[in-house]
């Protein structure tokens, strides 16, 4: 057979091939395309509520953080009486002070867990912070130089008031307590200034003392109560023996660095949704040692701060298996310890709280798990179990944009809410479908190229072989494809602060106490800017 013999078929391998260009480039176009379709879908639901909710642990975060609460225990009067010289009585006013933690429902009816120094601080700690201020201490000292003839250092008399605290004798008035819902429970709030947002009083039903009466370091846990609250949401509270070294626990509270301050103008701006939106993050447990009273501690390490006193650390499971407690004294800081859940147990028995979460709670997880669900018709069953607890519950904020979302998911799932569930997240089915049409396509394009180019080559090679030699051409498989893939609170909290200015070898509760009187502010503890002689909240003078 001659060479001439090949002519006529040129022209129909030609057109074969160019057929099987144009049949790929349009199953490559249609796959982009479906692609371009699909990646959109992944950048919104990026931005959907609650993180990855499909992940369990973050799920029960989402579902815990409507129960934590912020908590003050303040006090707006506070004298001293200065007995240090035998003939002098002599009494003088000090800076209002108090403390702020975090706290958390266990029950449905206004119970809360917290640590026992965010009710109640520790001995010599308030006293401590008071004879720190600078313009407090000046009085003390010139009273002390005018009455009896004494220097004393300012600096010291922290150190000398621990040493003669019969001589320093200061009464601080009854506390005023609040309790504050958070954002992810009340949304965002309308009013401009925390002393405008309702809180609610407090009244202590069991308390166990950060300090020991022998000075060492106790259960400090505490059950408080909020009157006039039902059906509210709760944590359950787990068991903490079953919390070991390498676990991974979440905190939620409200640290003193995540205080955002705002200025306009130089003037402070008091933003309600910054100071009652709680912070999250997650600690690793290292150890687990004990305290002196011979309850559980949990030594972690991770970002805990001074404010998170008192906050759930909660397990994988959503349970409060710890109560934030102090944190180490060497630096860098960054060891932290957790009054483990159990040490509570007592505190709550004999308070006979029942912790059986209530409907809410009950509503609020179904619809939360059904919202992180890949089940058919999860988010119509969602999206009605949202509807619901907004009717039901219509003070409750934290479920609007969990509904807002599952109410947009569910237009594009089968109207029946049956049938083919949308994947977490928010592909398309009409993405799906072409991509999957497109992919058929190109496959048999591929397998028809491999079969059109082996075609012509066993051709040639009968063309110019022997007569004896010719073959049918094998049937080669394709290559392979790749696999599918407060009232009076300050309007801009000065820096947080330890309670207590305890020895170097002494641990230091989490609390957060924040002290009017500080570089830069007023005796109400507003911060003022350097060309201000007076308070332009309060009218108050300059602290130094």
């Amino acid at each position: 057979m001659s060479d001439a013999s090949l002519t006529p078929q040129r022209p129909s391998r030609l057109w074969r091939r160019l057929g099987n260009v144009a049949c790929g480039s349009l199953a490559l176009t249609a796959l982009v395309f479906a692609v371009a379709l699909i990646l959109p879908q992944h950048a919104v639901a990026a931005t959907h509520p609650g993180g990855n909710i499909t992940d369990p642990t973050v799920r029960n975060v989402d579902i815990a953080r409507p129960a934590v609460v912020r908590i003050e225990t303040a006090f707006a009067t506070v004298s001293l009486a200065i007995h240090y010289c035998t003939s002098e009585n002599d009494v003088i006013a000090a800076p209002a002070v108090g403390g702020l933690g975090s706290g958390a429902f266990i029950s449905s009816s206004g119970d809360i867990l917290t640590a026992g120094h965010v009710v109640k601080a520790p001995p010599g700690d308030l006293e401590s912070f008071e004879l720190a201020d600078p313009q407090l201490a000046a009085q003390i000292v010139t009273l002390i130089k005018a009455k009896c003839h004494q220097t004393v250092d300012p600096a010291s008399l922290v150190n000398l008031y621990f040493a003669n605290p019969n001589e320093f004798v200061f009464t601080f008035s009854n506390p005023v307590d609040k309790v504050w819902l958070d954002t992810s429970y009340n949304g965002p709030y309308t009013q401009t200034s925390v002393r405008d947002v309702t809180f609610y009083s407090y009244t202590v039903k069991g308390l166990s003392n950060f300090e020991t009466d022998q000075g060492g370091i106790g259960n400090d846990v505490s059950i408080i109560h909020v009157d006039g609250l039902t059906d509210m949401p709760s944590i359950a509270v787990g068991d903490s023996d079953a919390v070991s070294p390498t676990d991974t626990l979440t905190i939620i509270g409200y640290p003193g660095n995540g205080d955002q301050n705002h200025y306009n103008q130089g003037q402070p701006i008091d933003v309600p949704n910054d100071f009652l939106t709680e912070s999250i993050n997650q600690v690793y447990v290292s150890a687990i040692k004990s305290n002196d009273q011979g309850g559980k501690l949990i030594q972690v390490g991770g970002n805990v701060e001074h404010g998170d006193s008192g906050g759930p650390a909660i397990n994988a499971a959503g349970q409060i298996v710890g109560v934030v407690s102090f944190g180490g004294t060497d630096q860098p800081d960054g060891t932290s310890f957790m009054q483990a859940a159990s040490n509570a147990q007592s505190l709550i028995q004999q308070a006979n709280i029942d912790m059986t979460p209530g409907k809410f709670e009950t509503l609020w997880r179904q619809a939360l798990t059904d919202f992180g669900s890949t089940a058919a018709g999860h988010w119509h069953k969602a999206a009605q179990e949202l509807q619901t607890i907004q009717r039901s519950y219509p003070n409750f904020h934290g479920a609007d944009d969990y509904l807002t979302y599952a109410q947009q998911q569910a237009q594009s799932e089968s109207s029946s809410g049956t049938g083919v569930s949308l994947p977490a997240n928010g592909t398309t089915l009409a993405g799906i479908g072409l991509a999957a049409i497109a992919f058929i396509a190109l496959l048999a394009v591929i397998i028809a190229a491999v079969r059109g180019r082996r075609r012509p080559q066993a051709a040639v090679v009968a063309a110019s072989a022997p007569a004896h030699a010719m073959m049918p051409a094998g049937q080669m498989p394709p290559a392979g494809y790749p696999a599918a893939p407060p009232q009076g609170y300050p309007a801009a909290p000065p820096p947080p602060a330890p309670y207590g200015d305890a020895p170097a070898s002494a641990p230091t509760p989490y609390g957060q106490t924040p002290l009017a009187p500080v570089t830069n502010i007023c005796l109400n503890g507003h911060p003022m800017q350097p060309n201000e002689i007076r308070c332009a909240i309060c009218g108050a003078p300059r602290a130094q």
